[in-house]
């Protein structure tokens, strides 16, 4: 008889099962079995890891072949497959439309300001697997190969679509007594406000806001400036969709500078903020 009281919420499944197996056995044969193993390879090697520290006495001997530890982009995959693989002889897919977009919208409550910006992605790209490229403690021991596979992750379509891409390195100890001034934090909240008014003002609207008829109105650059963004176009092969977001930024940063005029300066700023994993 199975106590269903006992069960642990985390990989019930495994544990179900092979509850379920053992008791079977043993009403068939009248014994129960002599032993009993778990064999899992990929992500069942990462779930045969899991089960030998949850149940470690649930088996006697556990096989984990090449364990996928990446779980969110397992789970990632899974939920693709669910969705668009699935499908079968005009069968529904296993994962539907409505529950595809019911654990994106959970999804995104429970982790979309993690990366200190709500904006509809969850991101937190790190500059090398361990996070440590770069630092002044040399704690780093990726690889050349283990960083490049590492950035191969992050798509061009999806990297499009993160408009500003700043290395923020590693901060010595004694950098962090230094106490030269610097502008204050109620300065830098003031022009801020003070650029926003000027967008609302102009469209109201912010610049981030801005459909792509509004950004042929308000974000042309001067000649010099659409000449540089032409050429830095056509060397990054940037997509459509990074195109008008380029001018958003464009926009933001002449807003910054109450100026009006979209210069070359402020083209050459905002492609500088999107090729900042190019030099991660």
């Amino acid at each position: 008889m199975i106590n269903f009281e006992v069960w642990l919420p985390p990989y019930r499944a495994h544990y179900f099962v092979t509850t379920a197996a053992k008791a079977v056995t043993t009403e068939y044969y009248g014994k129960p079995a002599a032993h009993a193993y778990f064999e899992g390879c990929s992500n069942g090697g990462r779930q045969a890891m899991m089960m030998a520290q949850r149940y470690p006495d649930l088996f006697d001997g556990i096989v984990a072949g090449a364990p996928s530890q990446f779980y969110g982009d397992t789970l990632l995959s899974l939920v693709w497959t669910g969705h668009s693989r699935t499908p079968v002889l005009g069968q529904p897919p296993v994962l539907s439309d409505e529950k595809r977009a019911m654990m994106t919208a959970r999804a995104h409550a429970a982790c979309d300001a993690q990366d200190g910006l709500v904006d509809q992605q969850i991101t937190n790209p790190r500059a090398c697997v361990c996070g440590y490229l770069g630092h002044p403690s040399g704690k780093c021991r990726c690889t050349p190969d283990q960083i490049i596979r590492y950035r191969a992750r992050i798509s061009g379509p999806f990297l499009d679509r993160i408009d500003l891409r700043i290395e923020v390195a590693g901060v010595p100890a004694d950098a962090l007594r230094n106490t030269d001034d610097g502008e204050s934090s109620a300065v830098v909240q003031a022009r801020v406000e003070s650029a926003r008014n000027v967008q609302l003002a102009r469209q109201g609207k912010a610049n981030a806001l801005l459909m792509t008829k509004e950004i042929d109105r308000h974000c042309q650059p001067d000649d010099a400036g659409d000449a540089l963004l032409r050429q830095a176009i056509a060397r990054l092969t940037l997509l459509a969709q990074a195109y008008h977001r380029v001018l958003k930024v464009v926009r933001t940063i002449a807003d910054l500078a109450e100026v009006e005029t979209l210069a070359a300066s402020h083209i050459a700023e905002a492609i500088g903020y999107r090729r900042g994993m190019d030099r991660l």
